[in-house]
């Protein structure tokens, strides 16, 4: 995710890395075991500390969120998305608008709570 956000393309983060672009969809996909040296020049590559990678498990190494399913996935890439497009709106009034807007697509959905002001 942290890849993608910051708008590098597999290729991209394989020359950071130095590994082929193969190489990256192991790592990504998990076939592949990432070394605590490669993944520390991936840290460097995604300007990210190394705990970013630890992130949600505990001391003991165990997970305490289910590994995210397919559609988490696609709901992920989707968000990170539309966070790069709302960086880009200039202006706090047209930004604004679209939290309305996005909610109100949300309320008439019935998938989402209260909207918040």
């Amino acid at each position: 995710m942290r890849r993608a956000f910051l708008g590098l393309s597999q290729t991209d983060l394989a020359g950071r890395m130095n590994v082929s672009y193969q190489q990256v969809q192991k790592y990504e996909s998990g076939n592949n075991a990432v070394s605590a040296s490669r993944l520390y020049q991936l840290a460097q590559a995604l300007d990210v500390p190394i705990a970013y990678f630890f992130q949600g498990l505990t001391g003991d190494g165990a997970a305490i969120a289910p590994t995210p399913s397919v559609e988490y996935d696609k709901i992920s890439r989707n968000l990170i998305k539309l966070i790069q497009a709302f960086s880009e709106i200039p202006t706090p009034r047209d930004q604004a608008a679209l939290v309305r807007l996005t909610q109100s697509i949300a309320q008439s959905s019935g998938k989402s709570t209260e909207a918040r002001k």
